[in-house]
């Protein structure tokens, strides 16, 4: 089986494991640090090891799973969260302000930020 998720965002994007637990060199999971699998692999996974957690360098990520299909059950397989990562940087435009006007501007800022996130999905048998 290959399945295939294209992950979106405005921002960057966050990929974090609860759980992973694959059969070692027959299931993989790679991610992809872009929209498409000719993006740079920023990580291979197999095995019971969880990865640390990824985070794009762009507003994409790619993510590719692969397995023999063979029904063993003693796998738990994955699972994975993904989040939008907003890229902070506080400047301060004017010294001179006082600190209440300084948390004003920031929360306003804040306030202005939506990160967005959407995701595309496709699987398929792959069959000798």
């Amino acid at each position: 089986m290959d399945c295939r998720w294209n992950i979106t965002s405005n921002a960057w994007v966050e990929l974090t494991y609860d759980r992973f637990d694959m059969e070692l060199f027959d299931d993989y999971q790679t991610v992809y640090d872009g929209a498409s699998l000719s993006a740079p692999v920023i990580g291979r996974f197999s095995g019971s090891k969880r990865p640390l957690p990824l985070i794009s360098s762009s507003t994409n990520l790619y993510v590719r799973f692969t397995t023999d299909a063979a029904q063993n059950k003693q796998y738990k397989g994955f699972r994975a969260n993904y989040r939008g990562k907003m890229r902070f940087i506080l400047m301060m435009e004017n010294i001179v302000r006082t600190e209440v006007q300084t948390k004003k501007n920031i929360q306003h800022r804040l306030n202005l930020t939506q990160v967005k996130v959407k995701f595309e999905h496709f699987c398929a048998l792959i069959t000798a």
